[in-house]
Formats: C-alpha cells, structure tokens, sequence
C-alpha cells in the first residue's frame, strides 16, 4: 500500500515480476551456490563470480570472505556502468 502511494505520488509505474524457480541437482563437483538478483547475473559472467569467490576464499587476508558480497555488488556496478557510459558508484564504507 504504502509502494502504491509512493509510486503515485512521484509518477512512478510499479512494475511486476515473477520469480523465476529452477531446481537441480547438487553433486560433490558443485563448489558454491550463488543466489543473486538479476542485476548481478545480467553484469558478470559466472567465471568472474568464480574468481572473486575464490580469490578471496584462499586469499589469507583477514576479513576477506566477509567481503565477498560487497566485491561481488561493486565488480557487478562497474561492469554495468562500463556497458552504460557511467561512472559507476561507489558503495556506502559500511558496506566494504
């Protein structure tokens, strides 16, 4: 209710979606499961998600797991700003 009343407010259209579900089939091959959003799917190919995951999962820097999804975001906001003639944004301190 209260989207809807924002939404009208500013002139903004709401839009819909409909998630999209696919199951499968784990095996002892299967290193990680990543759950994303399509913002970061439609900016990084797997292989890049791959080498940041694993980067930081051998790296020996402290904290760096922590980080991953903060570097997964800024990697995907770079990739789309570099597709769109942006400047890409920086995320919040707090975040990284």
């Amino acid at each position: 209710m209260v989207v809807a009343i924002l939404s009208a407010l500013s002139g903004a259209r709401l839009t819909g979606g409909w998630a999209q579900v696919m199951y499968l089939d784990l095996d002892e091959n299967d290193r990680f499961l990543i759950i994303a959003s399509d913002g970061l799917w439609e900016n990084m190919e797997s292989a890049q998600l791959l080498s940041i995951l694993e980067d930081a999962l051998f790296s020996q820097v402290k904290g760096a797991v922590d980080n991953i999804p903060a570097a997964l975001v800024q990697q995907a906001l770079e990739r789309a700003a570099v597709r769109h003639n942006v400047r890409p944004p920086l995320l919040h301190p707090c975040v990284t």
